[in-house]
């Protein structure tokens, strides 16, 4: 008598549809490594593409306060304004709004 082990036919279609399902299952968890590699530098570029946004407001907002703290009614008048000594608005009672 031989000592020979066979694989009847379910058990090698058991056999690759398991190796299927761990390939694919390998396969995702690949893709989602991937997928979150990829974001986390997105978030990181994204971090500090902020950062360089808010710098340049920063010195935007400082050049604004130093440009308006220069403004004086002194200044003003050698630009060639003059000050307004009486104004009137022009108002319409009579408007009305629909939508």
């Amino acid at each position: 008598m031989h000592n020979t082990k066979t694989f009847s036919y379910t058990n090698q279609k058991i056999f690759f549809i398991l190796a299927s399902c761990c390939g694919l299952l390998f396969a995702s968890y690949m893709f989602l490594v991937g997928f979150t590699v990829s974001n986390t530098l997105a978030r990181q570029q994204a971090e500090q593409e902020l950062v360089n946004l808010q710098t340049t407001v920063s010195e935007l907002e400082f050049a604004y306060v130093n440009v308006t703290s220069d403004i004086t009614l002194e200044k003003a008048k050698e630009l060639g304004f003059v000050e307004v000594s009486h104004f009137s608005v022009a108002r319409n009672d009579n408007v009305a709004f629909s939508r």
